[in-house]
């Protein structure tokens, strides 16, 4: 039997499937993540504080639902903590691989105008808390710096990757089923 380390749960050398279940549900959270961005696009609801945090309630239950799913179909298996927290993270990498490339589509062809619109938004909002024009604008000359696609790619990815290890830990503590 070929030893993958993925799949093998190292303290009682059974094997675990998690990389179909892991990029299974990676898929289908970057396809939610899809669908949402979709939805909250066409009712022209993107701009809003609560859409912002949409993205990552879907991260969030794919990843708890992932863990899940790898512990309830190895019942009866011993399911280490290091397993379960692997499943997670790959499930997270898919899922921010998904959708870094939607959002990439989504800022050049869907809503080219996406980072302009933030910004100008961003201002609007500098002004009625009472800043001056000036102000403001400084603020958003120095906020353009770090909206660029690519710097958005690196935070989205490094954030991803940081709330994915952190449920992941979380999640396999919960489901872990070792002697």
């Amino acid at each position: 039997m070929e030893n993958n380390s993925l799949d093998t749960n190292q303290n009682n050398n059974s094997v675990i499937e998690i990389k179909e279940i892991a990029i299974r549900y990676g898929i289908i959270g970057g396809l939610a993540g899809i669908l949402a961005s979709l939805i909250v696009y066409f009712t022209n609801v993107q701009y809003e504080t609560w859409s912002k945090w949409l993205q990552t309630l879907i991260l969030l239950v794919t990843i708890v639902l992932c863990v899940k799913s790898i512990a309830d179909e190895n019942k009866g298996k011993e399911v280490a903590f290091g397993v379960l927290f692997k499943g997670g993270m790959l499930a997270t990498a898919v899922l921010t691989a998904i959708a870094i490339i939607y959002f990439m589509v989504y800022i050049n062809v869907i809503e080219p105008d996406f980072i302009d619109n933030l910004l100008q938004i961003t201002k609007t909002e500098m002004l009625n808390k009472g800043l001056s024009e000036e102000q403001a604008d400084a603020a958003i000359k120095i906020s353009k710096k770090f909206m660029s696609p690519a710097i958005m790619v690196s935070i989205t990815t490094i954030s991803s990757l940081i709330i994915g290890a952190i449920v992941s830990a979380i999640s396999a503590a919960i489901f872990k089923r070792e002697n």
